[in-house]
C-alpha cells in the first residue's frame, strides 16, 4: 500500500508528496486538499507525486493537510487499443475490431 511519509509546498501552485510504494502504473492519482481538488496529479515515480492547482494551492485558515489517493484504471477488454486505454480514465470500444460492442441503455 502506498504511504505518505511526507507532504510539501513546492511553489503557489503544486504540492509535493513524497513517501514509498506508489502505484506507478493501473492507476490514476488525484489529490485534494481543503475538499479542493487538484486540477493535475503526476505520479512521477514509486516515491513521488505532485499535484497543482490552476488557481493556486487553497489558503486555508485552520489545520488541514493535503490528500493522495490513487483509483485503479478499468482493465482493458480484448477489443480495446492499449493506447485507448491509457489516454482516457475509462477505456473506449474500439469499435473497427469489435461487432459485440455494448449497446446505451
Amino acid at each position: 500500500m502506498p504511504i505518505v511519509d511526507n507532504v510539501m509546498k513546492t511553489d503557489g501552485a503544486t504540492v509535493t508528496f513524497k513517501g514509498k510504494n506508489f502505484f506507478v502504473s493501473g492507476y490514476d492519482g488525484s489529490a485534494s486538499f481543503n475538499s479542493i481538488w487538484a486540477d493535475q496529479v503526476v505520479i512521477v515515480d514509486s516515491s513521488t507525486a505532485t499535484a497543482k492547482w490552476t488557481k493556486g494551492v487553497p489558503v486555508i485558515s485552520t489545520k488541514s493537510s493535503p490528500m493522495l489517493k490513487f483509483t485503479q484504471k478499468p482493465a482493458c477488454s480484448s477489443h480495446q487499443t492499449e493506447t485507448q486505454c491509457n489516454t482516457n480514465s475509462a477505456c473506449n470500444w474500439d469499435s473497427s475490431s469489435c461487432s459485440d460492442k455494448p449497446q446505451a441503455s
